[in-house]
């Protein structure tokens, strides 16, 4: 059922919004097929040697069945569809290892993303032999391809409609909260936001087996409001502590629960 990444992630999604309307299990199954399909094309290794030191590979996804590299904007598009996925997904519709997986994948890929931008990569990595267009080491476009560590990059060359990788990202993973002088980053998906007065709630999708990392992060130089946070899952409650790191504080949470921001 793999083709093209995207198309798939597409399509999985659509068997997920099929499975809320008629609740036939075949397109819930359907849905689970296209993800395996997908996973089944990830690249589920760190390629720490060569070019690649200066990158991590893990969780990409080959936009391609038969493709040597990966590339931004079939990545960008997987994420968005996946990340959507788990918010029509009702908690009881998937198996734990299916949640668990597609909350790594993005956390993974929130940490990889930069690295499509020749910026943030180093010059004698680039391909001198491009086939579309050149690639301008400075420009934040997003190279069209990242190869294995022992082969450069961008030889297909920058991708114009790859620029948007960063505006895909960022809004799903920063919340903003009202007109409040803070931000919420979450590096694993979120759902079911709610805002009553000084209390912001949220879901944390994923398996409670797995944690992952919330900062609260200032939008300017003012000094942080006091905050509480607690988190219920499992059928337990607990209040968190955080550490303050250049000013931002930040909390380790876990999969699969609900978290509540409180402050003065």
């Amino acid at each position: 059922m793999f083709y093209q990444a995207n198309n798939t992630a597409l399509a999985a999604k659509a068997m997920i919004r099929l499975w809320n309307i008629t609740k036939d299990k075949v397109s819930l199954d359907l849905s689970i097929l296209c993800l395996v399909n997908i996973f089944r094309n990830m690249q589920i290794w760190d390629c720490n040697y060569g070019y690649a030191k200066h990158y991590s590979t893990f969780f990409a996804v080959y936009p391609l069945s038969d493709a040597p590299y990966t590339a931004a904007y079939e990545e960008a598009e997987v994420f968005a569809c996946l990340h959507n996925y788990l918010q029509l997904a009702a908690d009881e519709d998937l198996p734990a290892s299916v949640s668990l997986l597609l909350a790594e994948f993005t956390r993974f890929i929130v940490d990889r993303a930069a690295y499509y931008y020749p910026p943030m990569l180093p010059k004698e990595m680039l391909s001198e032999e491009v086939k579309m267009g050149r690639v301008d080491p400075n420009m934040w476009i997003a190279l069209e391809d990242i190869h294995d560590g022992w082969e450069k990059s961008g030889e297909v060359g920058q991708e114009v409609y790859g620029a948007g990788v960063a505006f895909g990202i960022v809004p799903r993973h920063y919340l903003k909260v009202g007109d409040e002088a803070f931000l919420i980053f979450v590096d694993y998906p979120t759902s079911k936001y709610t805002m009553r007065g000084k209390t912001f709630t949220f879901d944390v999708r994923g398996d409670s087996r797995m944690t992952c990392r919330m900062r609260i992060v200032k939008k300017d130089k003012a000094k942080l409001p006091q905050f509480t946070v607690t988190q219920k899952g499992g059928g337990k409650q607990e209040q968190l502590t955080g550490k303050v790191i250049k000013g931002d504080i930040e909390f380790t949470l876990k999969g699969d629960s609900t978290v509540s921001i409180r402050w003065e």
